[in-house]
């Protein structure tokens, strides 16, 4: 996977353990693997990518 699959992954995974408003930058890089900086790079800020990772994760809950 590319970085921002590896992104979007690990930002589910915070999702789920963590929640919303407890998931940080840094716990979603260390989940994923990838460095903070990928995280502006692919997604500008950290809002827009646990919403991004949440929207898929309604999706695929929603397809099962």
């Amino acid at each position: 996977m590319g970085n921002r699959e590896d992104l979007l992954a690990g930002a589910k995974q915070c999702l789920m353990e963590k929640g919303y408003a407890r998931t940080t930058a840094r716990d979603i890089a260390a989940a994923a693997g990838t460095s903070l900086a990928a995280i502006g790079y692919h997604f500008r800020t950290t809002q827009a990518l646990l919403n991004a990772a949440l929207f898929e994760a309604m999706a695929e809950w929603g397809r099962n």
